[in-house]
């Protein structure tokens, strides 16, 4: 059976080598926060009260959400792994493999798009933070909630609002 045409989804696209190609979950949060910033130099100049700001550059934006995870999925008829998932998520925020030092190796690069016409930007997954909620008698999670924040990737930038624009 297949979800109902009003389900949303986000879909997380690795564009690296990594041992993922995307990852699809459901996005439905009742929060989205977005947040950037400019960084300013305070230059003190004898005998003038204020000091003068210049302009050195700007902050990645971050976008975080809640991701509510539930192993019972009664529209699609399966039940879904959860723990399985949560490990695959924090697998996000290690670097990917393939340089011989840690230090060397490049964060997994990826761009998330939040819905059809939603948020979509170049990022990585900066924090993750797992609250598990239920659990059934054999100890696998039934019901988890990750918060995850993800930062603009300033290698390779792209506005968020690209995919808003076109038409």
């Amino acid at each position: 059976m297949k979800a109902p045409p009003n389900v949303t989804k986000g879909t997380l696209t690795h564009r690296g080598g990594a041992s993922f190609s995307q990852v699809s979950f459901m996005y439905n949060p009742s929060t989205v926060e977005v947040t950037g910033g400019a960084n300013w130099v305070k230059h003190q100049i004898p005998f003038i009260h204020h000091p003068r700001l210049q302009y050195a550059g700007g902050n990645g934006r971050q976008v975080s959400f809640d991701l509510h995870l539930l192993a019972d999925d009664p529209l699609a008829g399966k039940v879904t792994d959860i723990d399985k998932m949560i490990d695959t998520w924090e697998s996000l925020t290690y670097p990917d493999a393939g340089a011989e030092t840690l230090a060397n190796r490049e964060p997994a690069r990826m761009t998330l798009a939040l819905g059809e016409n939603g948020i979509a930007m170049n990022c990585v997954l900066s924090d993750i933070t797992v609250s598990y909620r239920l659990s059934r008698a054999d100890g696998s999670t039934r019901y988890a909630v990750l918060s995850v924040r993800f930062e603009e990737d300033a290698v390779r930038a792209k506005s968020m609002t690209d995919r808003r624009n076109r038409k």
